[in-house]
């Protein structure tokens, strides 16, 4: 299986790895919009990982972010802790949930 851009699918294990070497690491996903019953939605799912040659001088760039499908996402949600965060505001809705590795697991790791 592939994505539109031809990147191979990541696999459960290779997600879990990517998850397991920094407990900066976490899946993103998000959404933003106005009055969710008019469909004015937009969202995504991201691999979120640190990077950390830059630690302590470029702050900004600690952080690297590579999109991934909510089928890659639902292959680890089991082994995750989630995070929600975001609320509605004046008719329009911000938010999302971060999805952590567990600390048993990454302890095996």
């Amino acid at each position: 299986m592939y994505h539109l851009s031809n990147k191979r699918l990541y696999s459960r294990d290779e997600l879990i790895r990517k998850l397991s070497k920094s407990e900066k690491n976490y899946i993103a996903v998000y959404w933003s919009g106005v009055n969710p019953g008019d469909g004015c939605f937009t969202g995504g799912v991201n691999l979120v990982t640190h990077n950390p040659y830059y630690a302590g001088w470029a702050p900004s760039l600690e952080e690297d972010s590579e999109y991934i499908t909510s089928a890659e996402l639902e292959l680890v949600k089991d082994v995750c802790d989630a995070n929600p965060w975001g609320k509605p505001f004046g008719g329009k809705c911000l938010g999302g949930t971060e999805y952590r590795l567990k600390p048993e697991l990454r302890a095996q790791q």
